[in-house]
């Protein structure tokens, strides 16, 4: 055997070699990109899950505390409040814009579905 055969064998194997590891990637980015999508979806189910939470418990606030109920809807009557009054009226509506800032940037990281945001566009619409 001179050196050109062995030359070409070597080629060869070597060609073998390079499509083999490139089957191989392929097949590993599709099992990371199934992979990821899987955690994505998990996230924006979580994300989904805890916003819904939120919501139902600032709800539960006002539902369980007839008082504050009261101070939130005098509050946004334009109604005069006394000052303790005004500081549960303000906490109650920061702790309102916390969670609807979180849920803005959650949204724009696309941690959350279009119909959760939706939520939120109805809901402002209607104050």
């Amino acid at each position: 055997m001179n050196w050109d055969a062995i030359g070409a064998i070597s080629e060869a194997v070597g060609v073998l070699g390079v499509i083999i590891t490139l089957a191989y990637l392929a097949v590993q980015i599709r099992q990371n990109s199934r992979t990821m999508d899987q955690h994505t979806a998990a996230v924006v189910s979580a994300a989904e899950i805890a916003a819904a939470d939120q919501n139902g418990r600032q709800y539960t606030i006002l539902a369980q505390d007839s008082e504050l109920a009261d101070i939130v809807y005098r509050g946004n009557l334009g109604r005069e409040l006394n000052p303790l009054e005004h500081i549960r009226y303000s906490s109650y509506w920061f702790t309102c814009f916390v969670y609807c800032q979180n849920a803005f940037f959650h949204n724009k990281r696309g941690y959350t579905g279009k119909a959760s945001w939706r939520i939120f566009d109805i809901g402002f619409s209607n104050i």
